[in-house]
């Protein structure tokens, strides 16, 4: 049977290796995450886009997902503080029940685990420490724990900080946001809260919620280092205070906020998506500013794009070869620079100053009232344009 060796063990790293494992090749997930006992528990979520759940329900995982708990959101209200404006999007324009699905990081990597489980052509390695790779035309070894590893294809998919990029020597394309994001939950006085995703921006400050439950949102803050640092150490009833100044008009009186996290927001880009038999994906790849929340979305449509890849182009008697590569490597790179793109000019255009509050009204206004213009925004931000172009026949959006 032939190899393939996966690098990182989240959710795209895991979702690699099902993907891959349908096409007759034994794989090794390679779990080099290093556990910090003294960090305390902080649960992440994620919104998670049509593209996306395609994939889980593909893999056969999203049922199980469902009963674990989700929240569905149909509408997403974006405003400027400054400009005093103000873009609805609504999945009625594109005939959906629903934008996206937010669902909390460990009931995904719980059912991944589940199916990995169950997956004889899947071997998972913990405590995995890469010590070096050689990497050929026709095979890569890579050695781990000092034990020598052979496979056909290696996929780096361990993060921003890839150890396999550093070694491999791959440039990645750095864009500073000059911010750090700050995480919370924060807790409603009234059961208000009717499937509507937030995002407010003020002055290059970005606050994004989530709708987590009857009464519950995820609070995604993006701000520059200094202010990051004072909010982050605020005591909580100085920082509620300053959150129902800037939100409670529009989601109602907050009463308590949860625990803080706190990171730098950097984005990267690599070079090349793919050097001889090493594959890059998720945030080994690419990583963007939260604004959107597309950053888990763009890592899962590069496992939907490397499953095609290998439908494409690899049998079960046939080895992956350069078509297959470069396939990948183009697809990836079209569909990740547009969104990196995307979400790189709106960031400037809410920031700068060099436009003024009226002018930026007005362009947004012109915006909000085109149901052509934000019917295409939504069809690439929840990957149906992907879906529709890639699948043609095989997709059918009334299933999904």
């Amino acid at each position: 049977m032939k190899n393939i060796i996966i690098v990182g063990s989240g959710i795209v790293g895991m979702l690699a290796a099902i993907i891959t494992s349908k096409h007759n090749y034994k794989v090794t997930i390679l779990d080099t995450q290093k556990i910090d006992a003294k960090k305390p528990f902080v649960e992440r979520y994620f919104a998670i886009n049509l593209l996306s759940k395609y994939v889980f329900m593909k893999i056969g995982i999203w049922d199980y997902i469902k009963k674990k708990g989700m929240c569905p959101f149909n509408k997403i209200v974006a405003w400027d503080a400054t400009a005093s404006s103000l873009v609805t999007f609504n999945s009625k324009i594109i005939s959906y029940d629903y934008l996206g699905y937010i669902l909390k990081e460990s009931e995904i990597k719980k059912s991944l685990l589940r199916i990995i489980d169950q997956n004889k052509n899947i071997i998972y390695k913990r405590n995995s420490k890469i010590n070096s790779i050689t990497n050929k035309s026709q095979n890569c070894i890579i050695y781990c724990n000092k034990k020598k590893l052979n496979c056909d294809i290696l996929i780096a998919a361990d993060g921003r900080s890839s150890k396999v990029a550093e070694i491999m020597k791959v440039v990645n394309e750095p864009e500073d946001y000059e911010q750090d994001a700050i995480t919370m939950n924060i807790k409603l006085k009234s059961n208000n809260i009717h499937a509507t995703a937030y995002q407010r921006f003020n002055n290059g400050d970005i606050q994004g919620l989530l709708p987590i439950d009857k009464n519950s949102y995820n609070l995604i803050w993006s701000t520059n280092h200094s202010n990051s640092e004072k909010l982050f150490h605020l005591n909580k009833s100085a920082l509620i205070k300053i959150l129902n100044d800037d939100l409670s008009d529009h989601i109602g009186e907050i009463i308590s906020v949860s625990k803080k996290s706190k990171f730098k927001l950097m984005g990267i880009h690599t070079s090349s998506y793919t050097k001889e038999r090493v594959m890059f994906i998720g945030d080994a790849a690419h990583t963007v500013h939260p604004l959107a929340g597309l950053g888990l979305n763009m890592g899962i449509q590069d496992v939907f794009l490397l499953n095609l890849a290998f439908e494409k182009f690899c049998t079960e008697k046939s080895k992956i070869n350069s078509d297959l590569l470069n396939y990948y490597e183009r697809m990836c790179r079209i569909k990740n620079n547009k969104t990196i793109q995307i979400i790189n000019f709106l960031k400037k255009f809410y920031e700068t100053n060099l436009i003024p509050p009226i002018a930026k009204k007005s362009l947004v206004n012109i915006f909000n009232n085109s149901i052509v213009l934000k019917s295409k925004a939504i069809q690439e931000a929840t990957g149906l344009n992907t879906l529709d172009t890639l699948l043609e026949k095989d997709y059918s959006h009334t299933q999904y």
